[in-house]
Order: structure tokens, then C-alpha cells, then sequence
């Protein structure tokens, strides 16, 4: 019989899956989610905050709500947000995240995580204490990842003075003290390297979800990949419930063979997860013929390659 702790191992490795397809792009992965996790939870801890694993969780999934756009949410956010659709996505991650009850306390969360301390945020404009904290810590690791990233070679001191402007501006001063505790010392300035590509997020992490007790294992996961699978197909408009359906087909075949050696659920799950190499596919590239795209295209031939590493994260 599977213990809680499993079920807290599966919920975390497929999460980490989730956050990775998030930060495909024709690139690499931006491993933006990751970042924005460790310090999350970091900055929670320098507050004694009493949930820092479910900010980590919160930190993976923030930006899922722009998964159909045209290009990754952090490419908006070095633009100030000055398209009105990436605006959108800190709301529409809120309603995604309703839909699975465990993580209904992470909801409030993603939706205000752009809100601003003195009122210019968005997308509801909110201010001061009707912003949670969980939000700004959100908010403010956000803004650090994106920081960090215009200046790499950013020293402690440029750090801290950045971290000075966001204090009752972007969050409350009290966050921005914690942040200031976390990089208080020149070897915290690895904490913004933190999240490369290949760093498994599970490594020393351990997250409390107890709502996920009630639910059994094959549930947990066939819910989790479901949402996995809409993440590779919302990236084209032609790719509408393509991977459920693919999903549907494998499991209907498989129970065919009336075989033991042919798992019907593997086979679902294997459907459901076979695409999410497309999410690192521009936009563009998805508009093309597909008959194009598959003798032409060299990207899209490599996206089962990047499919395959990630379904192994579930697999384990």
C-alpha cells in the first residue's frame, strides 16, 4: 500500500515536470520556475514563515497561467508587461490551479503574485495588506530572478540596493528585509544561479499537501498528467485536446492486447505526456503546415527527444 510520503514524492516530481515544460523554449530551459522556487522558499524561511514548501510548489507553477502564449512569460516581463494578454496570465494560472483541490491554498497566490505594494501592480491593482505575504514573496523573487538575469554580474551591494527600491514599492518592507538576510554574505549571491538546467528541484525538498491523502495514487497522477498534457497543447491552435485523445487511443489499444506484459494506464499516461517536447517550439514554428514541419523542421523533429527525458521524471 503507498504511503503518504509517496504520494508527496509523486505530487512533487510531476509538479517539478510541469514547471520544466513551462520553461521550454527553442533555447534551452530557462529553469525561471525553479528560480523563482528556491527564493521563495528562502526568503519564507529568513521569515519564519510556516509554509515555505507549498511557496516552493507556488514558486514552480506561477506562470503557468501563460502557457498559450507566444513566447515565455519571461520574455513579457524583461518587456514590463506591455502586452495586455501576458497580463492576463498571473489571473488565468489562478483558475488552472482551482482545478485540482490540493492546491487551493496556492490559488490567491499565483493570482496577485504581480500585484504591487503601492497599488500599480496588476491585474487587480491591489495595495498594501489586501496583497498576502505570500503573494510578495512570490512577487519579489520574481523580480530578483528577472534582475539577475539583466545583470548577471550584479555584486552583493547592487543586489541589496536593488532590494532597498522594491521595499514599499514593489512588497512590503518586511519582505524585502527578509530578502536582505537571505543575501547577506558574497557566497548568497550563488542563490541567483541557482535553478540550471539539469538541477533536480526534489533534491532536497519535501512538501505537505495532506489533501492529496484522499486520493488515490493513479488518480494523483492521471489528474496531474492531464494537466501536463494541456500544456503541450495549448501552444497551437490546432493542437486542441490532441495528447487526450492520443491518451484515449493508447489506452483503448492497449487493453486490447488483454496482455499483462501492456499496462492500459501506462499506455494512457505515456499518451498523455508524448507532445510536451512541442512546448519548446515558437509559436510561428506551430503555424506551419505539419506535413511541413515534419520533413522540414528540425526542431520539431528533436521534440520527442525532449519529450522522453521529462516523461522519465514521472517515471521513477
Amino acid at each position: 500500500m503507498p504511503s503518504f510520503s509517496d504520494k508527496q514524492e509523486i505530487l512533487l516530481e510531476i509538479i517539478s515536470l510541469l514547471s520544466k515544460i513551462l520553461d521550454l523554449e527553442e533555447e534551452g530551459n530557462l529553469a525561471h520556475g525553479l528560480r523563482v522556487a528556491e527564493l521563495s522558499q528562502g526568503i519564507a524561511r529568513q521569515l519564519n514563515h510556516g509554509k515555505p514548501s507549498q511557496l516552493f510548489v507556488a514558486g514552480l507553477l506561477h506562470d503557468i497561467g501563460g502557457m498559450s502564449l507566444e513566447k515565455h512569460v519571461l520574455h513579457y516581463a524583461l518587456d514590463n508587461f506591455h502586452d495586455m494578454d501576458a497580463r492576463n496570465h498571473a489571473a488565468s494560472g489562478a483558475k488552472i490551479l482551482q482545478s485540482f483541490h490540493p492546491f487551493h491554498p496556492l490559488v490567491g497566490w499565483v493570482a496577485d503574485h504581480h500585484e504591487r505594494y503601492d497599488g500599480t501592480g496588476f491585474p487587480a491593482g491591489k495595495s498594501k495588506h489586501d496583497i498576502t505575504s505570500e503573494a510578495g514573496i512570490l512577487h519579489l523573487a520574481d523580480l530578483l530572478d528577472i534582475f539577475s538575469r539583466e545583470h548577471p554580474q550584479a555584486t552583493l551591494k547592487e543586489i541589496r540596493t536593488f532590494l532597498n527600491r522594491q521595499s514599499a514599492s514593489s512588497v512590503a518592507p518586511v519582505i524585502v528585509e527578509g530578502a536582505k538576510r537571505l543575501f547577506s554574505t558574497p557566497e548568497s549571491l550563488g542563490l541567483l544561479k541557482e535553478g540550471a538546467p539539469g538541477k533536480p528541484a526534489t533534491a532536497t525538498m519535501e512538501i505537505s499537501f495532506p489533501e492529496i491523502n484522499a486520493i488515490a495514487i493513479p488518480e494523483l497522477i492521471c489528474q496531474l498528467l492531464w494537466l501536463t498534457a494541456q500544456m503541450a497543447d495549448c501552444k497551437g491552435a490546432k493542437r486542441g485536446f490532441h495528447s487526450n485523445r492520443v491518451a484515449f487511443y493508447c489506452h483503448r489499444i492497449a487493453k486490447a492486447f488483454h496482455s499483462p506484459e501492456v499496462d492500459p494506464l501506462q499506455a494512457l499516461w505515456a499518451g498523455l505526456l508524448h507532445d510536451i517536447g512541442i512546448r519548446s517550439l515558437s509559436g510561428e514554428e506551430l503555424k506551419k503546415d505539419p506535413a511541413l514541419l515534419a520533413t522540414t523542421s528540425v526542431l520539431y523533429q528533436q521534440h520527442p527527444l525532449l519529450s522522453a527525458p521529462g516523461g522519465e521524471c514521472q517515471g521513477e
